[in-house]
């Protein structure tokens, strides 16, 4: 009859160590605690311990079965570059030992080849057995190693052969240098000797008149290109009452996005559902603020209550004289009587966000025709669509040493980084800062 030692010899490696964090994890949990822990639990905890550590095991057996086999092609590859080096270190000590006194002797250094590698010496043994090269009949002469002119005939495979006995006649060739001609024979020669080419008279001369046609041409076009920069509106600055009025449009452009910015994150939290609203929910949250018993729906309820004024004032700034004005004013009244409804809110913040991009179009059109109307070309009005957060405030020092942050820090920065009150001060607190003060 098998016992608890031969079922635990039966099993693998990774088994095994699965039991053992399970016997492991059951012993840890059966020990006193103040929580009571049930049976059940306690098996849980070993079920969940044996499979973890078993799927970790086979895992890293396999890991270690990966790289012995990684191990093992290096190995042969290794092993298969010292036998190429060792083979052609091989047929070059062949080569050498063919070659002797007498010559090179062909049949032998085939032979030699062919008992290290029979492949090599079959491409040795054509290589060598191949028709010897072709010699043109035409006679050329060349210059020697001393200098004098020797015959030679040139194959097909470049190769040269020379021509005992044979001698060019004297020949002389007029060079012509540009300023006068030089008669000299070609087979007299020096490698590297050189002549100084001048000019002739009529290059020289034609070449001054083209100069003085060049700058001639050259200062009438800098004239012209003077003239035609002066008179460019575009390189004319804007007036001062042009400037103004430009950078008022670009300053709503600014306001613009900041708006829109802190619009699309309320309308992420109302689509999360981190935001909602309602006439007893609104009672509820603010009660729970009160009682110092937030919930993140009560506490993103009052940074929306804080911020709605501002954003409001800043959305009719914004769309003040141009075609928007009175549909953003009609939508914030709207949105202001009507906070009882999560719908309704969402809904009027959609429109309100299309009305503020229409305006922030107008003004970039105005922009346009501003710079249009002095010959400018348009302004690339990116960096205001998109303008830096502010920085947030640092809380102050304590004059103690110790880190405090007033209540008033803490507004200003759940201002600058769209946070609520409650998430700034649990931060600030997890840092090591006094919350107090106004």
């Amino acid at each position: 009859m098998a016992g608890l030692l031969d079922f635990l010899n039966n099993q693998s490696p990774e088994q095994r160590q699965g039991l053992l964090a399970a016997a492991a994890q059951i012993l840890q949990q059966s020990g006193p605690s103040r929580t009571p822990t049930s049976l059940g639990q306690i098996l849980g905890g070993g079920i969940s311990a044996y499979q973890q550590t078993e799927q970790q095991a086979r895992h890293l057996g396999q890991l270690e079965q990966m790289r012995g086999l990684q191990l093992q092609e290096a190995q042969a590859g290794l092993a298969d570059r010292q036998s190429a080096r060792d083979q052609e270190r091989q047929i070059n000590d062949a080569l050498r030992g063919a070659n002797g006194e007498g010559g090179f002797d062909a049949n032998a250094a085939i032979q030699a080849v062919m008992r290290i590698d029979p492949r090599q010496g079959l491409e040795l043994q054509r290589s060598l057995t191949k028709a010897g090269p072709k010699f043109d009949s035409g006679i050329e002469f060349v210059n020697g190693p001393d200098g004098k002119p020797v015959a030679v005939r040139t194959a097909d495979d470049g190769s040269v052969k020379l021509l005992d006995g044979l001698s060019p006649r004297e020949k002389l060739q007029l060079e012509n240098l540009g300023g006068q001609s030089v008669a000299v024979n070609p087979y007299e020669l020096q490698a590297g000797q050189a002549f100084q080419r001048t000019a002739s008279p009529d290059a020289q001369l034609s070449a001054a008149t083209q100069r003085r046609g060049q700058d001639i041409t050259m200062r009438g076009q800098n004239m012209v290109d003077a003239r035609a920069a002066a008179s460019n509106p575009a390189n004319k600055p804007l007036p001062a009452a042009a400037l103004k009025m430009q950078q008022t449009e670009l300053d709503a452009l600014a306001t613009a996005s900041g708006i829109d910015g802190q619009l699309e994150r309320i309308q992420g939290q109302l689509d999360s559902g981190k935001l909602s609203f309602g006439p007893v929910s609104n009672l509820v949250n603010r009660g729970l603020n009160a009682a110092g018993a937030s919930t993140e729906n009560s506490r993103n309820l009052a940074s929306f209550q804080s911020t709605l004024e501002k954003l409001r004032n800043d959305s009719l700034r914004l769309n003040a004289g141009v075609q928007t004005d009175g549909d953003a004013q009609r939508a914030w009244n709207e949105l202001f009587t009507n906070l009882n409804d999560t719908q309704l809110v969402q809904q009027r913040l959609g429109e309100i966000r299309g009305i503020n991009q229409r305006a922030a179009q107008l003004r970039k059109l105005n922009v346009d025709g501003i710079r249009a109307n002095y010959g400018h070309e348009p302004l690339d009005t990116s960096q205001y669509e998109q303008p830096a957060a502010a920085p947030a405030q640092q809380p102050r020092q304590a004059a103690a040493g110790g880190k405090v942050a007033t209540l008033s820090d803490i507004a200003a920065t759940a201002r600058a980084s769209g946070r609520s009150t409650a998430e700034v001060t649990a931060a600030l607190r997890a840092k090591g800062y006094t919350i107090g003060g106004q």
